[in-house]
């Protein structure tokens, strides 16, 4: 199969995880409970990001393997120090997963899949978000917005409040 990369959009609601080859084709999708760290804890949110990769490749009927990369697009993955530790536990407690993790918010994910440098997104899930995401010329990652709370502080905009 070649190298292969993963990616996971998280929310409040549900997962979706999906593996990529080398020419960026889909070749396998799971999807999985909510990881939204806010929610149920970064244990619980790696569980289910581990429990998504060995279903995706299940799904092909294949043995897993270490992923080259895995990008993980969570909502409630604002800060340095969850980002960090993010970091620390999968390359303790999942190393078999991916050689190289990548943990960002869930608006990046949605801005980086569509463009290179950046863009405006505007999520309305579990919970809502309204960012402008933009990425420098060293890669360092800039996020202005508004929302993303989450429905537990007062989310008018997302469908946790319906």
């Amino acid at each position: 199969m070649g190298m292969l990369y993963g990616g996971v959009d998280g929310g409040g609601s549900g997962s979706r995880f999906s593996i990529l080859d080398n020419e960026g084709r889909v070749v396998a999708k799971s999807e999985g409970e909510c990881t939204n760290q806010w929610l149920v804890g970064i244990d619980k949110v790696l569980d289910s990001v581990e429990d998504m990769w060995r279903r995706a490749f299940q799904s092909i009927n294949q043995t897993p393997t270490q992923l080259e990369g895995l990008g993980l697009s969570l909502s409630g993955v604002e800060a340095a120090h969850v980002k960090q530790e993010i970091l620390e536990k999968m390359a303790t407690k999942y190393p078999h997963v991916a050689k190289r993790v990548v943990p960002v918010n869930d608006s990046c994910g949605a801005v980086f899949t569509a463009f290179k440098h950046g863009g405006v997104v505007l999520l309305a899930g579990t919970g809502s978000n309204c960012q402008l995401v933009s990425q420098s010329s060293n890669g360092d990652i800039s996020l202005v917005g508004c929302g993303g709370w989450g429905h537990l502080l007062g989310d008018e905009g997302g469908g946790g409040i319906c």
